[in-house]
């Protein structure tokens, strides 16, 4: 059963192109992990700080190694916490 999640970032003030960056940054080379279906990031119309990640995985098990993989960025340097105030997650099934 496919995954979808759905990842709304509100960026620090003045932080929003930083953020878009470090995401945009990655999403060709987590668009090529096993499993992955979607990986794109949106920025919101009606909120300017605020930014969208679009992600859909064959199964959980694609998604737990996404998962890990992120773990790894982050311990290799990849951090968008300095951009970003809040987040909020959301995950659906097909």
């Amino acid at each position: 059963m496919a995954v979808r999640i759905i990842v709304t970032m509100d960026a620090v003030p003045g932080k929003r192109d930083d953020l878009a960056e470090a995401f945009n940054a990655i999403c060709p080379e987590v668009e090529q992990e096993p499993g992955c279906q979607q990986y794109e990031m949106h920025q919101s119309l009606a909120h300017p700080n605020r930014l969208v990640l679009l992600e859909k995985w064959d199964d959980e098990a694609s998604l737990k190694v996404h998962q890990e993989r992120m773990n790894e960025r982050r311990a290799n340097g990849f951090n968008a916490d300095d951009y970003r105030a809040e987040r909020w997650v959301e995950r659906f099934v097909d």
